[in-house]
C-alpha cells in the first residue's frame, strides 16, 4: 500500500509539475529578443553593418521599455531594446548605441542609431558603399533561401546600398528562425 501511494504521488506530482514547468520555461518575444541579441556571434554582424571595418570590442544592453505610438499612446505588446556596441578600429575607439523596435509577436520592425561617437565611420556609411560592391555576391549567397517577397525586398535593398535596411532584413529573418 505504501509503495502505491508513493507511485501515486509521484505521477500526481509529475502531472501538477507539468504546465508549471512548461509555463516556467516558456520565454516572452522580449526575452526571446534579448536573448538572442545578446549573442556575442550576432553582436559582431550587427557591428559590421553599423561600422563596416571595425573590431568588435563588447555589447550590453542598456535599456528597454515599451513603445507608444506618435500620439503618445502605448502600443500593447510593442518594445524596444537598447544596446551599446564599443567597437575598435586602428588608432581609435568607439560606441555606438542603437535601438531595435519590436512588434507583439516579437518580430523586429524597426533599428534607430540613438547616439555615436564616431567622427568618419558613421554608422553604416561604409557599409552602403561596400553593398554597392558585394552586393550581388549577397544576393546569389542567399536569394534561394528566400520567399519571393522576401527575394524582392532583398534585391530592392542591395540596389538602393541600403545597410540599414539590409540588417533590418537579415536580423528579422534571422531572429525569427532562432527562436
Amino acid at each position: 500500500m505504501f509503495a502505491r501511494n508513493r507511485t501515486l504521488t509521484a505521477i500526481a506530482l509529475i502531472v501538477l509539475a507539468g504546465p508549471f514547468a512548461a509555463t516556467a520555461a516558456a520565454e516572452t518575444p522580449k526575452e526571446i529578443a534579448t536573448r538572442l541579441l545578446n549573442e556575442k556571434d550576432r553582436a559582431k554582424a550587427v557591428l559590421q553593418f553599423l561600422h563596416f571595418g571595425s573590431n568588435y570590442s563588447s555589447h550590453k544592453l542598456t535599456g528597454s521599455g515599451n513603445v507608444n505610438n506618435r500620439n503618445g499612446t502605448e502600443i500593447p505588446g510593442h518594445f524596444y531594446l537598447e544596446y551599446k556596441y564599443d567597437w575598435k578600429v586602428p588608432g581609435d575607439t568607439g560606441t555606438t548605441t542603437v535601438s531595435f523596435f519590436f512588434n507583439d509577436k516579437g518580430t523586429l520592425t524597426e533599428i534607430q542609431v540613438d547616439s555615436t561617437d564616431a567622427v568618419l565611420n558613421q554608422p553604416f556609411l561604409l557599409a552602403d558603399a561596400s553593398i554597392k560592391i558585394l552586393g550581388e555576391a549577397l544576393y546569389d549567397g542567399i536569394k534561394d533561401k528566400l520567399s519571393d517577397s522576401d527575394r524582392k525586398l532583398f534585391r530592392k535593398l542591395v540596389d538602393a546600398a541600403d545597410a540599414k535596411g539590409l540588417l533590418q532584413f537579415g536580423l528579422r529573418i534571422n531572429l525569427a528562425n532562432s527562436r
